[in-house]
């Protein structure tokens, strides 16, 4: 099968589409010690007591946590745990 750069582009839309209707219904937590609140939809900043809020959404039912972007705490909640 031979695919044309037009139809790689147009499919390449389509995925990225797929991807931001999904990323934008989760729920998403920001860990950030200078911001304080968001006004966006689906999102919780955590400013302090990251440990124990983390071990809280923990416990509540579903699935995994996702962290991007922050080696520095996943080194933290590894200590923590």
């Amino acid at each position: 099968m031979v695919i044309g750069q037009q139809q790689q582009t147009n499919q390449m839309r389509q995925n990225e589409i797929k991807y931001s209707n999904l990323y934008n219904k989760v729920p998403k937590i920001v860990l950030s010690k200078t911001l304080q609140i968001s006004n966006k939809k689906n999102i919780t900043v955590i400013s302090e007591n990251i440990a124990h809020e983390i071990n809280k959404i923990k416990n509540q039912p579903g699935k995994d946590i996702l962290i991007f972007g922050s080696p520095t705490t996943v080194h933290s909640l590894i200590e923590e745990n």
